[in-house]
């Protein structure tokens, strides 16, 4: 798994990777069978001290993107609700 870092206008540090959803032995999507159709082949992950986001459809080629790139996925990704 490839885990990127860069940081934003804001000087927030990001790090950044891939996430695809695995199936079960039967077949049907393990925990993430609720996931929306859009996430099916899996997205970005975002993580920073300020907060989680997630970037779906995986675009390919993420990898080689450059941290401005990495700023707009990270700008128009959809947050994550903090665990409990």
């Amino acid at each position: 798994m490839d885990v990127r870092s860069f940081v934003d206008a804001q000087g927030v540090r990001w790090q950044v990777w891939e996430v695809r959803p695995t199936l079960s032995v039967d077949g049907a999507s393990a925990p993430g069978a609720h996931l929306k159709e859009e996430m099916a082949d899996g997205w970005l992950a975002f993580q920073a001290p300020v907060g989680r986001r997630r970037f779906y459809p995986l675009p390919d080629g993420w990898e080689s993107f450059d941290d401005a790139q990495l700023c707009i996925l990270c700008k128009h990704a959809v947050p994550v609700e903090p665990t409990r």
